[in-house]
């Protein structure tokens, strides 16, 4: 696996740096990542800390109870509105 996600911990001033770190792994990686529900579950797992744990935990929660997930577009335009200034 090529290059790494940074961890997102909810700070707006650090979401486009999340975004594009997001996007060069999927991209390099598009073999492994091939689904928008690996993609969304993945990056997930880079929102743990800070003002992003409850958060992630909730997006989580809603796309299981529903068994349905989001686009990856639909989600980054979710995360956006959340945490982009």
């Amino acid at each position: 696996m090529i290059g790494k996600i940074n961890d997102f911990d909810g700070t707006p001033d650090k979401a486009q740096r999340w975004i594009s770190s997001t996007d060069l792994h999927f991209d390099i990686n598009d073999t492994i990542y091939n689904s928008d529900k690996k993609k969304v579950y993945v990056a997930l797992s880079y929102t743990k800390d800070g003002n992003t744990a409850s958060w992630s935990e909730a997006k989580m929660t809603e796309y299981k109870e529903k068994n349905a997930y989001p686009t990856w577009a639909d989600f980054m335009k979710t995360f956006t509105a959340s945490f982009r200034t």
